[in-house]
């Protein structure tokens, strides 16, 4: 029994903390509008919440360990995504420095937040 409970808490306990945290992050970072954050931040926790009572029924149908393992995968890859800061990187090449930036981009953060909406 604990272990489950220990499953909710990661599962709900992120949800929880991400609803919160995603608007006030869009406007920090992308220089989101409240209001438009907003509506980001619920388009995040609307799949959430509709897909829970199906995650239910999956979990009956091919078995409740199998939706648990690809609920964390999808959800720990989805935010190892959200979490690459916006950087540049001088990689020491052989004919000299290699310069890159690298940055999640606004459509694509929400794209992977919305699936991790609906995986949570």
């Amino acid at each position: 029994v604990w272990r489950f409970a220990f499953y909710y808490f990661f599962a709900f306990g992120a949800f929880v903390a991400l609803s919160l945290w995603l608007p006030r992050y869009l406007i920090g970072v992308y220089g989101f509008g409240l209001a438009t954050a907003g509506m980001i931040g619920a388009a995040y926790s609307i799949p959430a919440s509709i897909f829970r009572a199906y995650g239910g029924v999956l979990s009956d149908r091919i078995g409740a360990r199998t939706v648990l393992y690809w609920t964390f995968a999808v959800s720990a890859a989805a935010t190892l995504v959200l979490s690459l800061p916006s950087a540049d990187y001088v990689v020491r090449g052989v004919s000299g420095p290699i310069a890159f930036h690298f940055e999640v981009g606004p459509l694509a953060f929400i794209a992977v937040a919305c699936v991790l909406g609906f995986f949570m």
